[in-house]
């Protein structure tokens, strides 16, 4: 007795393709519709989703939740809670998906640096040593707890120095330090801190690198025309 098309495997799978990629197709215009109706949402509406949608656990769905301006503080700790691997790796899609995220930044970064996010969420990314890029993000924010930032105070990781290195509560001893770190970009952040002494800045217009010299300088010129002190 002659096989059935359908019992072949090769039948199966030309039967089981379309269906695969139809499914697909579907579930990428899905999200995308459910992202495009994240956007504008406010803070009531942005809860109702987190706790409603069948893409609430989705990386780009929380993505484009994180990246509302109306997103709240206990919505965010929310999020930071969340235990999935995904949500503290780079993110990229053929679809729709990633709102003004155009570098791809992982969830939690998104979250690290939202200007709701507290010192309870913060706190929350920064006791994940594995999410190295999250954690620089977390001590760049100016609402992380001076107790997160005390741990990574003699650290010599260029991820923790680039996030110290921004921070307008990193104390002028260690920012001290910074300026003498081998990482040019860990100096060069100094040069963004409003926080960051005129002396420092005044060494760091003397860099070997022409660069970061010129951005120093250009730091103490604003700092001479808005009157500010350091």
């Amino acid at each position: 007795m002659s096989e059935s098309l359908s019992a072949r495997p090769e039948a199966r799978f030309a039967l089981a393709a379309p269906a695969a990629i139809g499914w697909e197709v579907w579930r990428g215009l899905a999200l995308e519709r459910a992202v495009a109706e994240v956007k504008g949402m406010g803070a009531a509406q942005l809860e109702q989703a987190f706790g409603r949608s069948p893409w609430s656990r989705d990386k780009f769905f929380l993505g484009a939740i994180a990246q509302e301006k109306g997103a709240p503080e206990r919505l965010l700790e929310r999020i930071a809670q969340l235990d999935d691997p995904e949500l503290y790796e780079k993110m990229g899609s053929f679809w729709d998906v990633m709102g003004a995220n155009r570098k791809g930044l992982a969830v939690m970064r998104l979250v690290a640096a939202h200007p709701n996010a507290g010192a309870a969420a913060l706190e929350t990314l920064a006791a994940k040593p594995e999410a190295e890029y999250v954690l620089s993000d977390v001590l760049r924010n100016p609402k992380t707890p001076m107790k997160v930032l005390e741990r990574h105070f003699g650290s010599t990781d260029y991820l923790v120095e680039w996030g110290l290195a921004l921070n307008s509560n990193t104390p002028p001893a260690v920012l001290e330090r910074l300026s003498k770190s081998a990482n040019q970009y860990t100096r060069l952040n100094l040069t963004n801190n409003a926080a960051t002494p005129r002396p420092i800045l005044e060494r760091l217009a003397q860099d070997a690198d022409e660069s970061l010299a010129r951005n120093a300088r250009y730091a103490l010129e604003r700092r001479a025309k808005g009157g500010a002190g350091g």
